[in-house]
């Protein structure tokens, strides 16, 4: 298949959750700093320059994924969709 030009959407998504995962006390901070749920997308937009599906994935993660052994399968995943 040409490329379009376009990002995967795949690649967009795991690159904001390899992200999210390398610092979890900023996503934090952002997040209980928001008064509610649409400003929390926000923030995280503008925090880490998401867009609004990157953001509301990210607002999805458990916190229990960001174990090490979750956080190096996340950044595995990145490495071996760029090649």
């Amino acid at each position: 298949m040409p490329d379009s030009g376009m990002p995967d959407q795949r690649l967009l998504a795991l690159a904001a959750v390899d992200e999210a995962l390398k610092d979890p006390v900023r996503v934090l901070r952002t997040v209980t700093a928001s008064a509610d749920f649409d400003e929390a997308l926000h923030a995280l937009q503008e925090s880490f320059g998401w867009d609004e599906v990157q953001a509301r994935l990210v607002m999805q993660l458990p916190i229990g994924n960001t174990h090490r052994d979750f956080r190096e399968r996340v950044a595995q995943d990145l490495q071996h969709h760029d090649r």
